[in-house]
C-alpha cells in the first residue's frame, strides 16, 4: 500500500468528487452519433427539493460508453493496470439508486413503474449509460441493505414522483 510516511488522513466532505473526471478534447453530442456506444459525451445534473418537511436530492449522470471507457480508468476489475484499478466495476455503478443521507443503500429500478414516470420507461432497462441517484434521509432495514416499507411508501406517492 505504499510509503505509510505518505498517507494522510482529511475529513472529506459529502459530495465530494471520488474519481476525478478527465477531460478529453473532443466530445460528441448523442445528438451527432449513430450509436450510443460510440458516444464520447456526458452530463452532470442534481436538484435538492423538499417533501414533507425533509430534503431530497436527484443526483444524475450519464455517459456515452467510450466516455465511461475513457474518463474512469479506475473503475475495474481487470485490465494491465491491475494496481491501479479499484476493483469496483463500471456496470456495477449503472441504473437508478437510493442513498440514505449520502450512503449508496440500494439499486431501484422500480421506480419507474409509476405512470407518471412513464416518459422515461427507456431509462428502467437500459442502464448502460446512466446514473441516477435519489438520496434523502430514509429507514433503512436492520442490515442497511434496502429501505424499510414507509422509506419505500415516500417513493411511491404521487407527489414525491411528481
Amino acid at each position: 500500500m505504499g510509503d505509510k510516511k505518505l498517507w494522510k488522513f482529511e475529513l472529506i466532505p459529502q459530495g465530494f468528487p471520488y474519481i476525478e473526471r478527465k477531460q478529453k478534447e473532443t466530445t460528441s453530442s448523442p445528438l451527432k452519433i449513430g450509436q450510443l456506444r460510440a458516444g464520447i459525451f456526458y452530463e452532470r445534473a442534481a436538484k435538492v427539493f423538499e417533501y414533507e418537511g425533509e430534503n431530497y436530492t436527484i443526483i444524475f449522470a450519464i455517459d456515452g460508453r467510450r466516455a465511461a471507457l475513457y474518463f474512469y480508468p479506475e473503475l475495474g476489475r481487470k485490465g494491465k493496470a491491475k494496481k491501479e484499478t479499484c476493483g469496483i466495476s463500471l456496470s456495477s455503478q449503472q441504473g437508478v439508486w437510493l442513498s440514505s443521507q449520502g450512503i449508496k443503500v440500494c439499486q431501484y429500478q422500480k421506480i419507474f413503474d409509476s405512470e407518471l414516470l412513464e416518459e422515461f420507461l427507456v431509462l428502467k432497462d437500459n442502464t448502460d449509460h446512466y446514473m441516477l441517484i435519489i438520496d434523502g434521509s430514509f429507514e433503512l432495514i436492520t442490515n442497511r441493505n434496502s429501505l424499510t416499507t414507509n422509506a419505500l411508501g415516500i417513493l411511491g406517492t404521487n407527489d414525491f414522483l411528481s
